[in-house]
């Protein structure tokens, strides 16, 4: 229950678990994981330690660095940078829910990871949480983390929070000026700030 084209590339230290189809002139590289379930489109590039399972990888889609790609689809060319994943059961385990313009879609299902529209890149270290859909021609910035829907020919960047809760002294260098924060419950944003350090001299939670 394997179907490998003949033009297809499969590296020997490659393993593939049915049932699976690998196009033409695709490649599947070292160590990669294939689960099974799995549609690798023509001209897609499976790459090294990267883990396939539940998934249609359309045309020229290029997952080529430790990548997991789980219960999701990849539209024509959209690549994935290293270390990038698909996320596909939520933490509390509850059903996942697809978030579009017309209102919520319910899924009825535990894992579903993300849908992809055509030439969409996703930059290094992203995580792509259940039910994200990104919209084609979108940029997603290195180390985001991404929920809901994404329109086509956006620009999405991490926005990533920092709550911190007293006793806490924190200082933000900013552009090597040094502003204190009132030791009490705060929300920082990083959006806000060219350069962003904080000190957390007894934790952070």
């Amino acid at each position: 229950n394997v179907w490998i084209a003949k033009s297809a590339k499969v590296f020997e230290s490659a393993y593939i678990h049915g049932p699976a189809i690998i196009g033409k002139d695709a490649e599947v590289r070292h160590c990669a994981f294939i689960r099974g379930n799995a549609i690798v489109g023509e001209g897609a590039v499976v790459g090294n330690s990267t883990e396939l399972k539940n998934v249609i990888l359309f045309n020229k889609v290029q997952v080529p660095h430790y990548n997991y790609v789980g219960d999701s689809v990849l539209g024509y060319k959209a690549h994935m940078g290293a270390g990038s994943i698909t996320s596909n059961v939520k933490s509390d385990k509850k059903l996942v829910v697809v978030k579009s313009p017309e209102g919520q879609i319910e899924t009825g299902i535990k894992k579903f990871g993300a849908m992809l529209g055509d030439e969409v890149e996703v930059g290094c270290g992203t995580v792509l949480n259940p039910g994200s859909v990104v919209g084609s021609h979108s940029n997603i910035y290195p180390l985001s983390s991404v929920r809901g829907f994404v329109p086509a020919n956006s620009i999405y960047k991490k926005e990533r929070l920092y709550t911190i809760v007293q006793p806490f002294s924190v200082f933000l260098e900013i552009s090597g000026m040094r502003k204190a924060v009132p030791q009490k419950t705060e929300e920082v944003t990083e959006k806000n700030f060219s350069v962003l350090t904080i000190h957390f001299p007894y934790g952070i939670v």
